[in-house]
C-alpha cells in the first residue's frame, strides 16, 4: 500500500509540474528593454526547464513504482502505447486533446494574421503547451494505471 501511496503522490506531483512550467510561459516578456525585465525572462526560462525537468523526474519514477506495483499485483497491467501516441484514452486526455487542436489553430491564425502578436499568442502558447503536455499524462499508462487503482481501491 506504501508503494501505491507513492506511486500516485509521483504521478500528481509530475501533473503540478507540468502546470508550473506552462504558467512560466506567461511571464515571459515580448521585448526586453530594461534589467528588472531581462531578469525576469531569464527567472521564467529558469522556472520552465527545472519543473520540465521535475516533471520528466517523477513520471520516470512513477514509472518504476508503476512496473513495480504491477509485478507485485498481477491483476491488471496497462496496455497500449505511451502518452505521446495515444489519443482520447482519457477523460482529462480528451480535453487537453481538444484543448491542444483548438489552441494551436488559433495560434496558427494569430501567428499568420498577426492578430494579438504579444498577449493573445502568448496565452495561447501557453494554452498550446500545457494541453499537449497534459494530453501525454492524462493520456499515458501511468495515469491510466492510477485511476485503475483509485477504482480497485473504491472496491475494497
Amino acid at each position: 500500500m506504501k508503494l501505491i501511496s507513492r506511486y500516485i503522490i509521483n504521478v500528481n506531483l509530475s501533473q503540478v509540474f507540468t502546470v508550473l512550467s506552462s504558467l512560466s510561459l506567461l511571464l515571459i516578456i515580448p521585448e526586453v528593454e530594461e534589467s528588472k525585465e531581462f531578469l525576469m525572462m531569464i527567472i521564467s526560462s529558469l522556472i520552465f526547464w527545472l519543473c520540465l525537468i521535475g516533471e520528466q523526474a517523477f513520471l520516470w519514477y512513477a514509472n518504476k513504482q508503476r512496473k513495480e506495483i504491477e509485478r507485485s499485483i498481477p491483476d491488471f497491467k496497462v496496455q497500449g502505447l505511451p502518452g505521446i501516441c495515444s489519443v482520447f484514452k482519457t477523460l482529462p486526455g480528451k480535453i487537453s486533446d481538444i484543448v491542444f487542436v483548438v489552441s494551436t489553430v488559433i495560434y496558427i491564425i494569430l501567428l499568420v494574421g498577426k492578430w494579438g502578436e504579444n498577449d493573445a499568442q502568448y496565452v495561447f502558447l501557453f494554452l498550446m503547451v500545457l494541453s499537449f503536455r497534459l494530453h501525454c499524462v492524462a493520456n499515458g499508462k501511468n495515469y491510466r494505471y492510477k485511476q485503475y487503482l483509485h477504482k480497485r481501491r473504491a472496491k475494497l
